[in-house]
């Protein structure tokens, strides 16, 4: 049977080649078991040289002492920015454009007698900041400037832009309308006071003037050392264009009826009242206080507050039960508690709130 098999192969394979390919396929075959023998015998034998030259490594960089010092106790940032703030001058003088019109000159006075009420050498009038390394002071080549508040000049200019002002004539009349606000407070509120008046600037030169002489006139009925009553007002102003205006002119004109010592307090319940009462109706709330007045004889002096406080509470919730309030008047119903101040208010409302 294998003998059948292997002549099979023979007859099929083997004798159907030529002999030349099978002197050639030897001849490969011998040149392999050659170069196998010759490179077992070279891998015996060890390399002919006894040692292998090295490339040479550069020379180790130290590091010298102060570097490591630095390292170690890096400058911090507002001793990076002490550099920079440095080359900012410690009084700050606008420049004049030569052949200065006398326009100009009298802003420049105005901006001078500001400069006396703050004083540059306490507050910011130039650009301040400082540098900030975000990978290090190693990495000067990333260092970055980074800016502080709004300079006075800055705030000035914003609230000129807002109000249309463009002449130096014009620039004179706010800023003189700011000086008189400032002026008679202490110095140390003067900045958060002034910057309370550029917020609530108005869309033109009349209504900015407007704004600020309101508050203004408003100085004369609190005690000379609260300034509070000027930010809270401008900031209502601020918040309520519609009534900002309306709402402080009433209070300039109403406030002086009330108790000196608390008439802080009184303002704070107007304010908060036109928010949980008489949102976007100021003339319904101007009415109402109106009515309130004549009855705060009734009341001690410190009761004065919480009686008009629950006199809103009660008249809304008279008005919103005959049907005289309308459910947008207020923003929610939550008024409609009990009122728990104990006060005597059976007059204060009466038959006249309809």
């Amino acid at each position: 049977m294998l003998k059948k098999l292997i002549n099979k192969i023979e007859e099929t394979y083997v004798f159907n080649i030529s002999q030349f390919f099978w002197h050639i396929f030897v001849a490969i075959a011998g040149v392999g078991i050659i170069g196998g023998i010759a490179v077992f015998l070279w891998g015996l034998f060890p390399a002919f040289k006894s040692s292998v030259e090295k490339e040479q490594y550069p020379p180790v960089a130290g590091v010298s002492l102060d570097e490591l010092t630095a390292f170690i106790n890096p400058p911090k940032k507002t001793e990076r920015g002490t550099a920079r703030q440095q080359q900012q001058p410690q009084v700050f003088t606008p420049p004049v454009s030569t052949g200065s019109s006398s326009e100009e000159l009298a802003y420049r006075a105005s901006l001078d007698t500001m400069q006396m009420l703050i004083p540059p050498a306490k507050y910011n009038w130039g650009a301040e900041g400082h540098w900030d390394y975000p990978y290090g002071p190693n990495y000067p080549q990333y260092a970055r400037w980074v800016a502080g508040d709004p300079s006075v000049l800055d705030r000035l200019e914003s609230a000129f832009s807002s109000a249309g002002i463009s002449t130096f004539t014009e620039k004179k009349q706010l800023l003189d309308a700011h000086i008189a606000v400032v002026r008679p407070l202490k110095e140390e509120f003067r900045m958060q006071v002034w910057k309370s008046l550029i917020n609530w600037s108005g869309q033109n030169l009349t209504q900015a003037l407007a704004n600020v002489r309101v508050l203004a006139a408003l100085g004369p009925r609190f005690p000379a050392d609260r300034y509070d009553h000027i930010t809270k007002l401008a900031q209502f102003g601020t918040k309520n264009p519609k009534d900002g205006y309306a709402f402080v002119e009433y209070v300039s004109k109403t406030i002086d009826k009330f108790n000196a010592d608390d008439r802080m307090q009184i303002v704070n319940t107007m304010i908060n009242g036109y928010y949980r009462y008489f949102n976007n109706r100021v003339g319904q709330q101007s009415e109402l206080t109106d009515l309130f007045l004549p009855m705060r004889t009734n009341f001690t002096e410190d009761q004065e507050a919480k009686a008009l406080e629950s006199y809103y509470q009660l008249a809304a919730q008279k008005n919103y039960e005959e049907g005289n309030l309308q459910p947008s008047f207020v923003r929610d119903e939550g008024f409609l508690r009990p009122v728990t101040h104990e006060l005597n208010l059976d007059r204060a409302v009466g038959d006249k709130v309809k």
